[in-house]
């Protein structure tokens, strides 16, 4: 699995910290005074936290980039507030392509492919 991911991802110079993605969103609410930001939870990210010691033990630093509560970001900083969080795959109508669109009608009927790729909105 570790060899496909490096085919498919390039290795990173290393994973954000949490303190780093804490402060990057702080940026983001002081810049601007009203706006909106899109996470992506995609199912690579739940499978590396869960696979977190076997990959520490192969030299991997640990996954922190990614949130396991949507809590979080509202925790981090007061101004952010959840608006809510959407499968990918529920966008099918969107898709112009026709094969395209039917494979993600397709996928979001079984909860198990659904669920795997979620887009989380905030506002601030």
């Amino acid at each position: 699995m570790i060899d496909l991911r490096r085919k498919l991802y390039p290795e990173p110079d290393g994973y954000r910290t949490e303190d780093e993605n804490k402060r990057i969103l702080q940026q983001f609410a002081d810049r601007f005074s009203t706006g909106e930001l899109l996470f992506e939870a995609p199912w690579v990210v739940r499978m590396t936290q869960r696979m977190s010691k076997s990959l520490a033990r192969k030299g991997y630093p640990p996954y922190w980039t990614a949130i396991r509560d949507r809590r979080e970001i509202e925790r981090w900083n007061p101004r952010f507030r959840y608006i809510e969080n959407v499968p990918f795959t529920s966008l099918f109508a969107k898709i112009p392509v026709r094969v395209y669109r039917v494979t993600y009608r397709l996928m979001n009927t079984f909860p198990a492919s659904r669920d795997n790729y979620r887009m989380f909105r905030f506002s601030f």
